[in-house]
């Protein structure tokens, strides 16, 4: 595999998933930390509002993740064809001056 392949394999997309892991619970890791402090305590009404609006950011977080997911694999489709498309490319450099000398 080309240094690159293994580049975004083992360092990039680690990197990607990681990141947005921590954005994605950032929002929960707060609402728990809200919870703990109240001790247990009923909810308030402007505390389930803000849970069910901390809730809606997730699921639009979480949309545009597997959005960015699906558009890297994409991309990822994308380079392994021009990877193909220049190892032919050379192949085909390497093989002309071959057959010429053997006219």
């Amino acid at each position: 595999m080309p240094p690159d392949f293994l580049f975004w394999n083992e360092v990039i997309i680690p990197l990607a998933v990681l990141a947005a892991g921590v954005i994605l619970g950032l929002p929960v890791v707060r609402a728990v930390v809200r919870h703990v402090e109240r001790k247990g305590g009923a909810p308030g009404e402007t505390e389930l509002a803000a849970l069910r609006a901390s809730m809606e950011e997730l699921r639009s977080r979480l949309d545009r993740a597997e959005d960015f997911s699906g558009r890297l694999a994409e991309m990822e489709e994308r380079l392994d064809f021009a990877e193909r498309l220049l190892t032919q490319q050379r192949e085909r450099a390497v093989l002309r001056p071959g057959a010429a000398g053997q006219e």
